[in-house]
């Protein structure tokens, strides 16, 4: 039916059902693709609200209860020994340190702080600014042992649901923190109570679509904030709407989600969470209607604009193809016109399949012909490009190239050769040192090329190589046949290449002069004939596996050299360490001791590998400024006058005058180390009396590690300390003498660095 029409008839059935089912399509997919995407950024953007408030409410939380986690430790350590007065005060300040602490107490089991006491529970709240004490809550009639918060207390640290204090009139939150004796037995509980309020006005405050709001619910299904005050405190099972009702089931028993609601004749979507800490749920209510306003006025606009350019299209089809024929008769006399010594003008290379007695159809005829001349031309072309292509890129993979990567980008680089090329096998063979081997370095295989065992490719002796290595004449070998190729006197070529190998290409490496090895591939293919170019092209790969491999050798000279030097360098310092430790008579492995301890404390504080590493190779010289001082205070066995303690005292600045103008970094760091390694947390030390952060870490952890090992050996001045009596005296010199976060990471680590000490024990030293 349609051969009979005019061209420009054809074309106008043609491209006009296809513009209109086009825009039909467009609009479909159109609106699909935009709902799912503001769907997408709708469920991202309650992921960031809901993020953003656990931030807030985690740091609200967080606030309260490390409160609570500090008075455990320190009812921990010293709770017995104080009075209800001393607990009062302590709570006072306590409660004063975050504006949201509403109340702070310390409930103690029965009889355990006095034995004639059932009830002790000190504790304090708020009224306005001032923190007020109360003993209301140890009446019997109260009886906080029976409390949920208490009975909470006793599994671990817990956060209550709401509820309404008869002291305060206040609904409040409680966490709760328990506290143990040194042998871990239950001791009583800490808490420290929140204002409802202070949730309320975060999740009130938040920002929600007009019709829209957010609330939030205890464990328990009661509303703990809602933008409707007559629902706090109420359950969310006594909601009249039974599809909410239903509906609040699902979210108290999942983690989170999604849902739709149906209210007064309106379409909600339901977003909810659970708070973490507290498996509270914070629940965003926001009609749909909103939502998808955007999409909706996207569709009717996208609407407006299709049937404009529909019939723009229309017009412009119309137009089209009252001109397509005169324009078609002159591109068919152009290709009459066009001969062989033309072809490189053209672009197009396929053949035009189409069967028509109409303009096209001839002019199709006439481009065939050209076509046919371009694809061997074209194909050329390509092939070239691409393999120059594969050279930069292999050539790119070795630029800054460490030489521990070396080898794999060389396996990468063969592999991408043989799948460029069609081979069986891409490899590389290196000399030998001796000279007398070629060895297989590296190579890729074609798993299905079916080649013969792998013993029989790794060495190749080098007498079959006399061309490269005799002659020196660097020649690439490529073969279509490589039949009569004898590896070596008596070899023959079957047995290192597989039946059926019909292309063999070796490339010499060759740096200054001297033949380092080989790579090469062989193909089954017949199809391919390797020109001058591509052997030129195969000796740059060469080249390049050569220089990488060269540089690689020399990086592993350099490193084991580098190696050697810095292992020097900490002998240099440990025997420094040991002479300055000598001369006062302290021997033994004290200084290796604190190096380990010094290093392993750095790490735990959160200093990185670097760091401790250089934490531990620069402690062992924090005394060498001893080295000045005079043996009669230095030997002293008694104990020191204060003029002779003064003259002790300047050892440290001695030690820091000694090192700090080198400008190797280890002995910068224990120029740091000498000069602040007596100073003291409280700011009584010397020799500035530098106090708290202002003593470096480096000076601070020395300080501790210096101490304990040194408390713990035998002095000219004094019998080693057993090890609870050291132990003690670090807890009372928490925050004193020592860093508070570094004593509380010695107790952490406490096994770790006994385990240090034992196997670096002045005893060991003595067997050894």
């Amino acid at each position: 039916m349609l051969q009979g029409m005019k061209l420009k008839t054809k074309m106008f059935l043609m491209f006009l059902p296809v513009v209109i089912l086009g825009f039909i399509s467009l609009q479909i997919i159109n609106h699909q693709m935009t709902k799912a995407m503001v769907d997408r950024e709708i469920s991202e953007k309650m992921d960031m609200r809901f993020n953003n408030i656990m931030a807030g409410f985690e740091e609200k939380i967080s606030a309260h209860q490390r409160i609570s986690e500090t008075l455990a430790v320190i009812v921990e350590g010293k709770g017995l020994e104080m009075s209800r007065e001393e607990f009062g005060e302590l709570l006072q300040r306590l409660v004063m340190v975050n504006d949201d602490t509403l109340g702070m107490g310390v409930w103690y089991e029965p009889y355990r702080h006095s034995a004639g006491e059932r009830y002790f529970g000190p504790a304090v709240y708020m009224k306005g600014n001032k923190a007020v004490y109360t003993g209301e809550y140890e009446k019997e009639d109260y009886d906080y042992h029976s409390w949920e918060w208490y009975q909470n207390g006793r599994i671990g640290m817990a956060w209550t649901d709401p509820y309404y204090d008869s002291t305060t009139g206040i609904t409040i939150i409680t966490t709760t923190v328990p506290f143990h004796d040194q042998k871990e037995n239950f001791q009583g509980v800490i808490t420290a109570d929140v204002n409802l309020n202070i949730i309320q006005k975060l999740i009130t405050g938040i920002h929600m679509e007009e019709g829209g709001c957010v609330f939030l619910l205890d464990r328990k299904g009661r509303y703990i904030t809602h933008s409707d005050q007559e629902k706090i405190m109420k359950n969310l099972s006594d909601e009249k709407e039974s599809e909410f009702s239903g509906l609040g089931k699902k979210i108290l028993m999942e983690n989170s989600g999604t849902a739709i609601l149906e209210k007064e004749k309106e379409r909600f979507r339901v977003y909810y969470y659970t708070l973490s800490r507290t498996g509270w749920k914070i629940v965003f209510l926001i009609p749909e209607k909103e939502l998808y306003a955007s999409v909706y006025n996207r569709l009717y606009l996208m609407m407006l604009a299709s049937l404009i350019i529909m019939l723009a299209a229309v017009a412009v089809i119309v137009k089209f193809s009252r001109h397509m024929v005169n324009r078609i008769e002159k591109i068919n006399n152009m290709a009459l016109s066009l001969s062989s010594d033309r072809i490189g003008r053209g672009h197009r290379t396929e053949i035009i399949d189409l069967d028509s007695a109409d303009e096209i159809g001839l002019l199709a005829t006439r481009f065939n012909d050209a076509s046919a001349q371009l694809n061997d031309l074209f194909g050329r072309l390509r092939s070239r490009v691409l393999f120059e292509q594969l050279i930069s890129s292999i050539s790119t993979g070795f630029i800054n190239l460490g030489h521990s990567e070396t080898d794999t980008q060389i396996n990468s680089a063969l592999r991408e050769i043989g799948k460029f090329t069609g081979a069986g096998r891409c490899y590389v063979f290196l000399l030998s040192n001796d000279g007398t081997r070629l060895y297989n370095s590296h190579q890729w295989r074609l798993e299905e090329a079916g080649l013969p065992g792998e013993g029989k490719f790794r060495d190749l002796p080098a007498a079959g190589f006399s061309r490269w290595l005799e002659d020196k004449v660097f020649e690439t070998v490529c073969h279509q046949s490589p039949k009569d190729l004898r590896l070596s006197a008596g070899g023959e070529a079957s047995c290192y290449y597989p039946e059926g190998t019909h292309t063999l290409v070796e490339v010499p490496m060759v740096y200054g002069g001297s033949l380092r090895g080989f790579w090469g591939f062989y193909s089954a293919r017949a199809d391919v004939v390797w020109k001058s170019e591509d052997i030129r092209l195969f000796s740059m790969i060469g080249e390049i596996f050569v220089n990488a491999l060269v540089r690689k050798e020399a990086e592993m000279e350099n490193l084991h050299l580098n190696l050697e030097i810095e292992d020097t360098q900490r002998e240099i310092i440990f025997t420094l360490g040991e002479i300055a430790e000598a001369r006062s008579y302290e021997m033994g492995n004290h200084v290796k001791r604190m190096a380990e301890y010094s290093k392993l404390l750095g790490l735990k504080y959160g200093l990185s590998e670097y760091q401790a590493e250089l934490l531990k190779l620069a402690s062992p010289i924090h005394d060498i400024g001893k080295l000045a001082i005079p043996d009669a205070i230095l030997l002293k066995p008694g104990k020191l006058t204060p003029e002779e303690f003064e003259v002790m005292k300047t050892h440290s600045l001695i030690g820091y005058k000694m090192l700090y103008k080198s400008k190797r970094e280890i002995m910068k760091t224990a120029a740091t180390i000498a000069l602040q390694h007596h100073e003291r947390y409280n700011g009584s030390g010397y020799p500035y009396g530098l106090k708290g952060k202002e003593i470096h870490i480096y000076g601070r952890i020395t300080a501790l590690a210096d101490v304990f090992d040194a408390l713990g050996s035998v002095r000219v001045y004094k019998d080693a300390w057993g090890l609870d009596l050291i132990l003690e005296y670090f807890r009372i010199e928490r925050g004193e003498y020592f860093d508070p976060d570094l004593v509380d990471i010695f107790f952490e680590n406490i096994e770790e660095i006994l385990n240090i000490r034992n196997s670096l024990s002045d005893d060991q030293q003595k067997m050894e």
